[in-house]
């Protein structure tokens, strides 16, 4: 039971990553069309609101993926930083889920509250992955997943919803500070794979 319960917390690790990979063009890319035969362009709000609530979907799975990759690696990380690494990834992304959900609330968006199906099988699959192998794949996967998370909340920051401009402009900062510490134990692994 415990190796299913392992099993799928690494799944949501790998999702949250294929699911990030999957990161929408800015809102603000093209902001304005200009139809046919007019010289006056107009204002995309039905695209900016639908790119907004799959920006929040994403960030959500994101965060919750988080969570429970870090839950995951507090049991099997054999690295004391790796640990204190996953520590603070649970306490972070756990509040930054509840800022997600409040500043989403403000903008009718409802956010997702488990793991989608895709993530979920993906776990599965991640169920196999060896001990002395976890601390490694662990790390990879939180650099490649912060720079996912880091795109998707400055995409958010560009948002016509104040409270979820807010939101991601409050959040960059803790992630890059995570990407910045993700990159750190992963140059330790890689010095002490050497040793």
């Amino acid at each position: 039971m415990r190796r299913l319960q392992q099993a799928l917390l690494i799944g949501a690790v790998l999702c949250a990553g294929s699911a990030m990979a999957q990161v929408p063009p800015s809102p603000h890319a093209n902001p304005q069309v200009v139809p046919p035969g007019s010289d006056k362009p107009e204002a995309q709000e039905a695209p900016a609101r639908t790119d907004q609530k799959k920006l929040v979907t994403l960030i959500a799975q994101g965060g919750m993926a988080e969570v429970a990759a870090g839950q995951l690696a507090q049991s099997r990380a054999r690295l004391p930083s790796v640990r204190r690494f996953a520590d603070q990834m649970v306490f972070d992304h756990t509040k930054g889920n509840a800022d997600l959900a409040a500043a989403a609330a403000q903008a009718n968006i409802v956010i997702p509250s488990a793991l989608a199906a895709e993530h979920q099988a993906k776990v599965m699959a991640m169920g196999n992955v060896a001990d002395a192998d976890f601390d490694q794949a662990y790390i990879q996967q939180q650099v490649k997943d912060h720079r996912s998370m880091i795109e998707l909340h400055r995409q958010l920051q560009d948002t016509s919803t104040p409270a979820l401009a807010d939101y991601a402009r409050s959040s960059l900062p803790k992630l890059e500070e995570h990407l910045r510490l993700a990159q750190g134990v992963e140059r330790d692994l890689k010095d002490k794979k050497r040793e």
